[in-house]
């Protein structure tokens, strides 16, 4: 084993970036280790891992958890909820109850709803006490809230 002084991944894009203000005129930037994970050691020289080459991400879900938006009433609750959000436009929407392995217990459709503030009721007696998320997807966004059923 020898200790690691330092960890680096080469973040920068491979294919043309401007040369001289001129971009794309048949000039390579030479950057071909996009991705490429570098480990300099205390005086062991350096070692190089190209397992995660190439893109080492992933887009993440346009989810926004944000109460003035969103509001989820009573929580905790026991037998129904009301979902308030409001919608700048016309608009479908569905609500979902998830559990927090993420998998989808209940599903409301609406459509044709009216912009402004949106109040739905949606049953929860059939869930069993726990934490849940409740997502709501608009043309306006989607949104996610945290249940929690007595």
């Amino acid at each position: 084993n020898v200790p690691v002084s330092q960890v680096r991944q080469q973040l920068h894009r491979n294919g043309w970036l401007p040369v001289n203000g001129i971009f794309g005129n048949g000039i390579q930037t030479g950057i071909e280790n996009h991705g490429v994970i570098y480990a300099s050691t205390m005086g062991r020289g350096i070692f190089r891992c190209e397992t995660f080459r190439g893109p080492v991400s992933v887009p993440e879900n346009i989810y926004t958890e944000n109460s003035s938006s969103l509001q989820i009433y009573p929580n905790p609750a026991i037998d129904n909820i009301n979902i308030q959000f409001d919608l700048t436009q016309n608009s479908n929407a569905e609500i979902s109850i998830l559990n927090l392995n993420g998998q989808t217990i209940n599903t409301k459709k609406l459509n044709k709803l009216n912009k402004g503030t949106q109040n739905i009721e949606m049953p929860v007696s059939n869930l069993s006490s726990g934490i849940y998320m409740i997502s709501v997807k608009t043309t306006d966004g989607k949104y996610l809230g945290k249940l929690i059923k007595k």
